[in-house]
């Protein structure tokens, strides 16, 4: 047999490939006309990789160890779930079918705090704790969670421990809970929060749905309709 590709390229010497070539790439501009975002905000959710997270399955609550990746899937292959072209973003059409499965979250679910993600990055202060920005699918569950709850500009948030917390990248939950307290930054006018995200209600309610991309800043206390 010699040794060379089939004509689809699936096969290397009459063998199929260990990790089969992704087929069917498409654009930002796929992503945004499908799921009816900005372009920018299109590119954030390719970046931050969610999709692939989609097809791991469920996160686990809080942790050490990692949600997802390879370290956590044992030695098979990892999927590309973005590539760059120069300025170009590229992600699998698999991907675009997952992210357009995601269902939207109840019209009126009620009052809830926001807070809404960029991509995971690096943080910009030396005094900062936090690991990570945003949200990225190789983030650990801890580091998903500290990302998501600190640190955020608040006020008179009393009457909103206890009600839903949810967190979202262009509009899809990455973590959702229930708010048991609220922190304030020692220096600075910021606050934590503190999220259980065992709450069976919020969790089905909001986890790995699509809440809309409210107006405002990226801190958003979401009021009831009827209020």
């Amino acid at each position: 047999m010699r040794s060379t590709f089939s004509p689809d390229l699936t096969s290397f010497a009459g063998r199929l490939l260990a990790a089969p070539l992704v087929n069917d790439w498409v654009s930002t501009r796929a992503v945004t006309e499908q799921l009816g975002l900005t372009q920018s905000l299109a590119a954030q959710l390719m970046v931050s990789e969610l999709a692939g997270d989609l097809a791991d399955g469920p996160t686990k609550s809080s942790g050490d160890g990692p949600a997802h990746g390879p370290a956590a899937r044992g030695d098979e292959p990892e999927p590309a779930w973005v590539i760059r072209s120069r300025s170009k973003l590229l992600m699998p059409q698999s991907g675009l079918d997952l992210l357009s499965s995601v269902s939207w979250a109840d019209a009126d679910p009620g009052p809830y705090i926001n807070v809404r993600l960029g991509p995971g990055t690096l943080p910009d202060r030396p005094e900062d704790s936090r690991r990570y920005l945003g949200f990225h699918r190789i983030l650990t569950a801890q580091e998903r969670y500290d990302a998501a709850t600190r640190w955020w500009f608040f006020t008179r948030l009393e009457k909103w421990v206890g009600l839903p917390f949810v967190a979202s990248i262009a509009g899809f939950v990455t973590l959702a809970g229930r708010i048991e307290r609220v922190t304030t930054h020692p220096s600075r006018d910021v606050v934590a929060f503190e999220v259980d995200e065992s709450d069976e209600h919020v969790q089905q309610v909001f986890a790995r749905r699509r809440i809309p991309v409210h107006p405002g800043g990226p801190a958003l206390k979401i009021q009831h309709r009827g209020a």
